[in-house]
This record gives C-alpha cells, sequence and structure tokens, in this order.
C-alpha cells in the first residue's frame, strides 16, 4: 500500500511539534541553570503553540511570586 503525497505530508506535520519539544528537552538536560531552562521552555512552548506571548511565572511554597520569564515581549 502506498500513501498518496497528501497524506504523508499530513502525518509529517504533527511531528515537527514532537521533534522541537524532544530538542528543548535534550537543551535542558545539559547542565544550565533555571533563568536559562525556563528561558528555553517559555521559548518553545511559545513556538509551538504559535502564540505572540508566553510566560512562566514561579512561586515560592506559600504561593508568592519569585519571577516571571517573558517571551515575545519588550522590557518596556
Amino acid at each position: 500500500m502506498t500513501l498518496s503525497n497528501d497524506t504523508r505530508r499530513q502525518s509529517r506535520a504533527p511531528r515537527e511539534p514532537v521533534t522541537t519539544l524532544n530538542a528543548a528537552i535534550g537543551r535542558t538536560d545539559a547542565t544550565l541553570g533555571p533563568d536559562t531552562v525556563l528561558g528555553e521552555a517559555v521559548e518553545n512552548a511559545r513556538a509551538l503553540t504559535r502564540a505572540r506571548y508566553a510566560i512562566i511565572v514561579t512561586v515560592d511554597e506559600d504561593g508568592a511570586l519569585r519571577g516571571q520569564v517573558f517571551s515575545g515581549l519588550t522590557p518596556e
């Protein structure tokens, strides 16, 4: 049984986000600081979802804001 070009193209499409996610996971396995890991995570999440903006908010054990990592926003 052979697949048409359209079927082959459609079967490849879902793999692209998975491939990107696997590459991101591989990079976070390296010895990186938390800011670098969170920065890559928010960038990859934004790219995978095709979002304009993304943010990861970290909180401490009491639920107080610890930090924020943005993607797609300017410092202003």
